[in-house]
């Protein structure tokens, strides 16, 4: 069967939520997956799938812009209120705008996977972001366009993209006092973000929301520089410090990374502590230091929760 080229859909897109228009590293995923429920019968089996729930998924991966109008999009959690919704009374769309002047509208976007940060002279800063969509708000799923909208919409403008906004840059870490107060890395530093949700549901509805419950942050870097009595002495597993039933709190310290050049990143993980497993190794052409896992204790003052992070542009 004969083939019009020009009919094959394909091309790269642009993302656009909160008004800001994020160009992507690679590929930008949406999936769509559906939950089936069986009708069995005991004298014939199965006869069919019938709908339980369905759910939306865009992936992608920022090309690495650090701007403060796109991180408190791309990181809602910096101060996480655990048993809210993520999705909030207003919805929030999400356009992909096609290179072949198509525009897919999702009606009700919410962050369910922060980007990693890669802080590092040699690798652009974010790993990938994942935002899951449901039907808009007070809008029941038979109604058209509840989810999506698939029209044909001019490619916008990125008249705006400015590539010295994506930053590679050489990074000091500090941990509070000596000898941690100066680091220096094998290979930067990398920030992840754990965001645990948990779906509301409606017998005749599916999920229409979703809650947050809970967001926890990591932190791992390679030292160089540093002594392996220096790291097992901060690891804490003995003396004062190390008995059992201690808090990892009192052992905390603000982890702040800092670029080197104005407009560079500046990251604080709040109150990191040492956690995890830690390796030493002996061997021919082999480093004595692996990496260092941190992890954030949340603070509370005068009853309310502190922020678990905190991300700026160096001043």
């Amino acid at each position: 069967m004969a083939v019009n080229r020009t009919t094959i859909v394909r091309g790269p897109c642009v993302i656009d939520m909160g008004s800001q228009k994020f160009l992507t590293k690679g590929d930008v995923i949406l999936e769509v997956s559906k939950k089936a429920f069986p009708i069995d019968t005991a004298v014939w089996g199965k006869l069919e799938d019938r709908l339980e729930d369905s759910e939306v998924k865009v992936r992608f991966t920022p090309v690495g812009e650090w701007l403060s109008a796109m991180l408190t999009i791309l990181y809602p959690y910096m101060n996480p209120s655990i048993g809210s919704s993520i999705f909030g009374a207003a919805d929030v769309p999400v356009y992909i705008w096609g290179q072949d002047g198509q525009k897919v509208t999702l009606a009700a976007a919410a962050v369910t996977k922060m980007p990693s940060l890669n802080l590092s002279a040699r690798k652009t800063i974010f790993g990938e972001c994942e935002l899951t969509c449901v039907p808009a708000n007070a809008t029941t799923r038979i109604t058209a366009n509840s989810i999506f909208t698939i029209a044909a919409g001019t490619f916008p403008s990125l008249s705006t993209f400015d590539r010295t906004k994506i930053r590679t840059s050489k990074f000091g870490v500090v941990w509070g006092a000596s000898p941690f107060d100066s680091i220096i890395t094998e290979d930067g530093i990398t920030i992840d973000f754990n965001v645990s949700v948990e779906p509301v549901k409606i017998d005749d509805e599916g999920t229409i929301d979703m809650t947050l419950s809970g967001v926890e942050v990591t932190a791992k870097l390679v030292p160089i520089g540093k002594s392996l009595v220096n790291i097992l002495d901060a690891l804490n597993i003995q003396g004062t410090n190390g008995a059992i039933g201690g808090s990892f709190f009192t052992q905390a310290n603000d982890l702040v990374i800092t670029g080197a050049a104005s407009g560079d990143p500046l990251v604080t993980i709040k109150k990191a502590a040492l956690q995890d497993n830690f390796q030493a190794t002996w061997g021919s052409g082999k480093k004595r230091l692996n990496d260092l896992v941190f992890k954030t204790q949340r603070g509370v003052t005068a009853g309310v929760p502190d922020a678990l992070f905190s991300l700026a542009l160096v001043t």
